[in-house]
């Protein structure tokens, strides 16, 4: 029988329902057992209305809330986190038809692999009744005072290795050779001495299992203060590849699928203390290595896995090396977040001395991939340089460039793109700040004619002109968007939906590279931005004929267009100086502050009129001069923009 013949033979002998009702509970009002259609909430999100319909007859179920949908395979691969080989191996067993065994290609290998597992069962019962069998030993009180409790004993199969060479002694009675020990990783020879001798002495024995929960190595914690290594494992055999094993994931994988956050620590110590506090879909990478691997691995069961490494600067590393491995492996909707907990803490000390409920608020204040990658780059900048800028840009672009996956990559730049300039903003604002102490001044009152005059204090008419003016031009232009991303990120938005709007444009333009109109404005209205398109269609803005509107002349709109965010520059260089100008001639009306306040009210007028000459840009002669020698006065006082 072929493998396509037992796949359908068991999807038509397994009834669906019979399968899912071990999962979930059926809505008796929605539910029609007698025609095979089942109703219920959907196990694959949460909600309160049972949007999750099976038909036994078509044998197949789909949620209409997430749009989950499949066959008995699709449902016990995502609820249980399996491969299709095991899903299929359970269900092979729920249907009562026995699998083909597979044709071993090297059955001395297999031989000896179970021979392995063999040892490494009977060691792990060993180290069991070692730690149990004398509850007044060092080793006992230990894991006590640790707060393990007698079911997570029994749970991780927690033991203890003396080192006596007990355990080499009870595996050679019973028929096993040093060299099967040796090839188990439990025993050594030494060298000097031309003797064996047992790798764990005087530890607390964690078991490590592979994917199917079989035992494949161990670590040990040293219970002595003396001990080289306060932690050991064992070293790689041919059951045991660290970089492809994760400690407890074979019960994460069926603690996951109730909704629980993957958590990964890096010690067992850590998994055990979670687990007994309910965070039981915990596992841990054994230290702070973490491989591609054992990435591959956590996104078979989670799409975010949350890394909790120790709060001191080797945990910190291990962090920051996990984003450059993850880059490599990045794919849509799969990613990492991050809890960074107190110097000198880990989770084991923050359940046992804070609680669950601490732990609990660290996972729901977890910090994004994005969001610790930048943090790794800016948090020591406490200068600023084009030098500096540069090498930033450069830092930034090299690892963006390791990402695989080419649309998440441009994701990546365009985000760092856009914070980099609120970044450098800021950071000269507050710099500015603290070089003429501002802030430490009162507030001074300003002139009737600043406070009324339209431009300089801000008024709304003025404002909201100006802007509804930029977001026609870059909706109606994307192309100009595209190549001006900067000037259009540089104009800050008074209303927040324009913000966000302004940042979804971008989105969508510097990602598509067929871009127009007609499909911004399609994409726009998807991501809910009706409203705002509908407000700026209505606007009434005198200039709308003249390079605003789709028909206009693409090379004269983008230069008008410039112009008006470049104005809004210059309209804030000014305001600051006449109300510093006003609050100087308040203090002392001497002639030269008398002319100062005379030169920047005069400038203020020569702005207005400069607001004016966008009116019928593209009818005007002296356009192009005019943008000029506002570019000069721009470059002139760059220093001094906000």
């Amino acid at each position: 029988m072929d493998n396509s013949r037992i796949v359908d033979e068991i999807r038509n002998k397994v009834q669906l329902s019979d399968v899912i009702s071990k999962y979930i509970q059926w809505d008796r009002r929605k539910t029609q057992s007698s025609k095979g259609i089942y109703w219920a909430s959907c196990p694959f999100h949460s909600e309160k209305t049972a949007s999750f319909k099976l038909d036994n007859e078509k044998g197949v179920y789909h949620c209409f809330g997430c749009k989950a949908s499949g066959d008995v395979y699709n449902f016990i691969m995502n609820m249980d986190s399996l491969s299709f080989p095991e899903a299929l191996e359970k269900l092979s067993i729920v249907a009562g038809i026995e699998l083909p065994k597979q044709k071993s290609f090297d059955p001395i290998r297999d031989k000896k692999r179970q021979i392995l597992y063999d040892i490494m069962e009977k060691t792990c019962l060993f180290y069991q009744k070692e730690l149990t069998y004398n509850q007044n030993s060092t080793a006992y009180k230990y894991v006590v005072k640790r707060g393990i409790s007698v079911n997570e004993i029994s749970k991780f199969r927690i033991g203890y290795a003396s080192g006596k060479n007990d355990l080499m002694k009870h595996l050679l009675g019973i028929g096993y050779n040093y060299q099967q020990l040796i090839a188990a990783g439990l025993v050594a020879k030494s060298e000097v001495k031309n003797e064996y001798y047992e790798r764990f002495r005087d530890r607390v024995i964690f078991p490590i299992c592979d994917q199917s929960n079989k035992v494949v190595a161990f670590g040990g914690r040293a219970l002595s203060n003396k001990a080289q290594a306060k932690y050991l494992n064992s070293p790689e055999t041919e059951l045991f590849i660290k970089k492809n094993i994760i400690y407890n994931f074979y019960n994460a994988r069926k603690a996951i699928q109730h909704n629980l956050n993957l958590l990964v620590v890096e010690g067992y110590m850590d998994v055990v203390a979670l687990d007994k506090a309910g965070f039981n879909a915990t596992v841990s990478t054994m230290g702070t290595s973490f491989s591609e691997d054992q990435l591959d691995n956590l996104w078979k069961i989670s799409k975010n896995p949350i890394l909790c490494f120790d709060g001191d600067e080797a945990g910190y590393k291990a962090a920051l090396r996990s984003i450059s491995i993850a880059f490599i492996k990045l794919k849509p909707g799969f990613t990492l977040s991050y809890i960074f907990l107190p110097p000198g803490k880990d989770p084991d000390d923050i359940v046992r001395d804070s609680g669950p409920e601490v732990m609990q608020e660290y996972i729901a204040n977890t910090e994004p991939l994005i969001d610790v990658f930048w943090n790794s780059k800016i948090a020591d900048l406490t200068t600023d340089s084009p030098e500096l800028r540069a090498k930033v840009d450069n830092d930034f672009d090299q690892l963006i460039t390791t990402i695989a996956d080419k649309g998440i990559q441009k994701h990546y730049k365009l985000l760092i793109q856009k914070r980099l300039y609120s970044f450098w903003s800021s950071k000269n604002y507050n710099n500015s700040r603290k070089l003429f102490g501002w802030g430490n001044k009162k507030k001074e009152k300003v002139s009737r004619e600043l406070q009324q005059n339209s431009l300089a204090r801000g008024d709304k008419s003025v404002i909201q002109k100006r802007e509804n003016l930029i977001l026609l031009v870059a909706i109606n232009h994307p192309l100009i968007v595209k190549r001006n991303t900067d000037k259009f990120l540089s104009f800050n938005f008074t209303r927040p939906s324009f913000e966000k709007l302004r940042e979804k444009i971008i989105d969508i333009v510097c990602l598509d590279n067929d871009i127009d109109a007609d499909i911004l404005r399609n994409k726009l209205l998807k991501h809910g931005f009706e409203e705002e398109l509908v407000k700026l269609d209505e606007s009434k803005i005198i200039v709308l004929d003249s390079f605003a509107s789709i028909e206009s002349n693409q090379d004269e709109t983008e230069l008008a267009w410039k112009h008006v965010i470049d104005l809004q520059k210059r309209i804030q260089i000014i305001e600051k100086d006449l109300k510093e100008a006003e609050i100087e001639f308040s203090n002392s009306p001497s002639e030269d502050n008398a002319i100062r306040l005379e030169n920047i009210r005069l400038s203020l007028d020569n702005t207005s009129g400069r607001e004016a000459f966008i009116t019928g840009y593209s009818k005007g002669t002296n356009a192009k001069r005019e943008i000029r020698s506002l570019d000069k006065w721009l470059d002139a006082n760059k220093d001094r923009l906000p």
